[in-house]
């Protein structure tokens, strides 16, 4: 029985995974009065949606052509344009939900001279209503670079390259 066993390579893969979530973390969590007015829990979770979601982009982008016979995806260039607007959207909505947050817990923390809080949790809301727009906007990059990667798999599926698309494009203009 020679021949390596992969669960090594998963080991390693998971203690890859826990140190760098961990590190994270760790930054997180070592400061008590920050700890306690961030919304850590759910800018975690989305900053790890964002790295899930790069993950899946990377594998359907290699995944696409191989079903599909293709030597390649459609355009490189299109591959390129989805990342950094996906990556622009996912920084701008993970930035804003980390500073509303604290923006939040600073508020709830407030009190006045009587020992009452000094902002209702209606002012709160109503703080944060830009950084709900800029989570909008960071949303709709997300998006649309989601849209750029499902146009250039359709693309790919149809088995056009895009020298021969820009080619017959010239050739019509002529």
């Amino acid at each position: 029985m020679s021949g390596r066993s992969d669960q090594p390579r998963l080991v390693e893969d998971a203690a890859g995974f826990r140190l760098t979530f961990g590190a994270l973390l760790s930054v997180v969590v070592l400061s008590e009065v920050l700890s306690e007015v961030l919304s850590e829990v759910l800018a975690c979770a989305f900053c790890a949606l964002g790295w899930v979601a790069f993950i899946v982009f990377g594998t359907m982008y290699y995944l696409v052509p191989r079903m599909w016979n293709r030597p390649a995806m459609w355009s490189t260039r299109l591959i390129g344009w989805h990342y950094w607007i996906a990556t622009i959207g996912i920084v701008l909505y993970i930035t804003a939900m980390w500073v509303s947050g604290i923006m939040q817990g600073l508020m709830w923390r407030a009190y006045d001279e009587l020992g009452f809080l000094q902002y209702s949790f209606v002012e709160t809301v109503a703080a944060m209503h830009p950084f709900y727009l800029i989570r909008l906007l960071g949303g709709v990059f997300f998006l649309s670079g989601g849209l750029i990667m499902a146009y250039n798999m359709w693309r790919t599926v149809r088995g056009e390259p895009e020298a021969a698309a820009d080619a017959a494009r010239h050739a019509v203009a002529a």
